[in-house]
């Protein structure tokens, strides 16, 4: 499949987000804690993804007619010291239909638990990765995965991912390896990923 990589512009938000909800159609954490019927869950959600295009912090992956098949957003995160606070999660950020308390515990787990993992190091995080359900299995997420890492490979950093169990697989064909697992309710879990670092920079420490 031919495919072609760009930068979003506001005007592809709401496509943006409807290629989200075909990836997370079947995610019991999606479904539970942003019930599509909750007031507040689409406005939130574009509003999410305008302020990260603003930052040019994602990539579309995009067929040869300009639809939009997945997107990604890869975040660079150096060492700082003294390092910043951590983020505060609190259930009145989330749709009050849903579960507001598990999506609070959700977040700051992966939050606390990335801390853990990566301690002092420079970090390439992929912080989402979502590919339309008809067109997963065909090289899109892989194509949203190598420029992250490949970036990561020439500075010697390492890189990141909260995967799900049903993207581990090609975390894993891209040298992620699972460092810790956490379990929510219903069945509900992250795979927290690390790959380590490679490299020309790596190599000289």
């Amino acid at each position: 499949m031919a495919l072609i990589l760009r930068k979003p512009t506001l005007d592809d938000a709401t496509q943006m987000l409807a290629v989200q909800n075909s990836a997370f159609k079947d995610s019991a954490f999606n479904i539970r804690c942003f019930p599509a019927s909750d007031p507040k869950t689409e406005p939130s959600q574009i509003e999410w993804i305008k302020e990260k295009i603003k930052l040019q912090e994602l990539t579309l992956a995009c067929d040869e007619e300009g639809q939009i098949l997945g997107w990604s957003r890869w975040v660079r995160r150096p060492i700082q010291d003294p390092k910043p606070p951590k983020p505060i999660f609190t259930p009145d950020m989330y749709p009050q239909t849903g579960d507001p308390e598990l999506a609070v515990r959700f977040f700051q787990t992966n939050v606390e638990r990335m801390e853990d993992i990566v301690g002092s190091e420079n970090v390439m995080f992929l912080s989402m990765l979502v590919v339309r359900q008809e067109s997963q299995r065909k090289g899109v997420g892989s194509a949203l995965i190598k420029p992250g890492i490949q970036a990561a490979d020439e500075e010697g950093w390492i890189c990141y991912v909260n995967g799900t169990e049903g993207g581990k697989g090609l975390y894993e064909k891209h040298g992620f390896r699972t460092a810790e697992t956490s379990w929510f309710a219903d069945g509900i879990l992250t795979h927290h990923m690390k790959r380590e670092a490679k490299g020309t920079a790596n190599s000289s420490r």
